[in-house]
């Protein structure tokens, strides 16, 4: 077995970290959330969401409305579809965002809270927390998510390559 290692030794995918801070000041520069439009709305939503919880994509497109319980101090999101880490033997995730009350603007529980009642209007039917941002507003796609996620860090000025 050392041999085999040696001639293939394992590697990680990645071999830097990137620095979340120029998309958190970017959100800051980008005004109070009551000014925002929806798709800007919905961007900084789902890579604030992508930041605190370090979900998969595919996780964070199965959160569902009546799946998320409002408590004092925080949100609680529970994941009842099969994702793709499911398994019999394996809980479904929970997801906890505590209220962040030091910088309000940055507070995921309070974005999503705004983003429901933003969205309300054109959410038809739809009990899936994201939305695309274009008309017919329907339950956003893996794919999806994840160009908004890169969009976003493009913007900021993070190297996506």
């Amino acid at each position: 077995m050392k041999g085999v290692f040696r001639l293939k030794p394992v590697f990680p995918k990645y071999n830097i970290t990137w620095d979340p801070n120029p998309v958190l000041e970017h959100f800051n520069s980008i005004g109070p959330l009551h000014t925002l439009p929806l798709d800007k709305l919905t961007y900084k939503l789902i890579v604030l969401l992508a930041l605190t919880t370090s979900q998969r994509v595919q996780t964070l497109t199965k959160i569902k409305l009546s799946n998320i319980n409002y408590l004092d101090d925080r949100l609680e999101i529970i994941i009842t579809d099969l994702i793709k880490t499911s398994s019999p033997s394996k809980c479904q995730p929970i997801i906890i965002l505590p209220y962040f009350t030091n910088i309000p603007g940055l507070c995921i529980a309070t974005v999503s809270k705004h983003y429901i009642t933003v969205t309300e209007n054109v959410r038809a039917n739809h009990d899936f927390l994201l939305l695309t941002i274009k008309k017919p507003h329907r339950p956003a796609t893996c794919q999806t998510v994840s160009k908004w996620i890169k969009k976003v860090l493009t913007i900021a000025g993070v190297n996506t390559n």
